[in-house]
């Protein structure tokens, strides 16, 4: 057993990282989330704590591969993704080439390093069993702000927001080609905006590439969905759109 530990790395610039392995758990915590939510003392219960703090929040999606609420832990806003059980079969794929939820975790705290604007990464708790993970759990903060879908019907922003936005969300992805980062998965829920500000979430599929070939394939696949989704005829299609 592999008692807590601590680890500077250069992907956390405003902290460090908590690492904690059991035979029933594996967690990466970021420091801030440790020092307010976790001790020593309490660790162990971490996957516990996650599960009832699951059942108590305010549901925003479930489906048969992952579930995600909010649960506001006193004055702190944390979205919650809980990665289903699937079968042994996956649960066995996932122990051996790594869960979704730390995918998604250490895709998070790249694009931070790198200056790409995404919510902030506070833990991935993998819970296992007989020493398979059963499901596991990516902690985050929740961005101030609202899906890229349900902002354009709310607020109907007009032509030169638009183009604002389509600006922003392009000189994002071209961030993302500098760093050989392809996201996989774009869409309008997807990506978070406000007044401010536009981020990326759902990183599951992220990746990070180091061969130049594979790279320009998806990248060609980022770029398409992007022309093929996020047209200005596709935004102003959205203002007719009735909340």
């Amino acid at each position: 057993m592999k008692p807590l530990r601590k680890y500077k790395t250069k992907l956390f610039p405003d902290g460090d990282q908590f690492v904690y392995r059991t035979p029933r758990l594996n967690c990466y915590f970021a420091e801030t989330f440790y020092h307010q939510f976790v001790n020593e003392t309490t660790v162990d219960q971490i996957g516990r704590t996650a599960d009832q703090w699951f059942e108590d929040g305010m549901s925003l999606k479930t489906d048969t591969k992952t579930s995600i609420c909010i649960h506001d832990v006193g004055p702190r806003a944390l979205v919650i993704k809980r990665y289903n059980y699937l079968g042994w079969g996956h649960s066995l794929r996932q122990t051996v080439l790594g869960t979704r939820a730390r995918r998604a975790w250490w895709n998070a705290h790249f694009l931070a390093h790198v200056n790409i604007k995404t919510p902030k990464a506070l833990a991935c708790i993998e819970i296992k069993k007989r020493g398979l993970v059963i499901r596991s759990y990516l902690i985050t903060e929740r961005f101030d702000g609202e899906n890229l879908y349900f902002y354009m019907v709310k607020h109907r922003p007009d032509r030169r927001s638009c183009q604002r936005i389509l600006s922003h969300l392009r000189g994002v992805l071209d961030q993302m080609g500098k760093q050989r980062i392809t996201h996989r998965d774009l869409k309008f829920s997807n990506i978070m905006i406000n007044e401010n500000e536009l981020a990326l979430i759902d990183l599951d599929g992220t990746t990070v590439h180091r061969i130049n070939m594979v790279y320009k394939l998806k990248r060609k696949k980022d770029m398409r969905d992007f022309a093929q989704r996020f047209s200005m005829e596709k935004l102003q299609a959205l203002l007719t759109v009735k909340e």
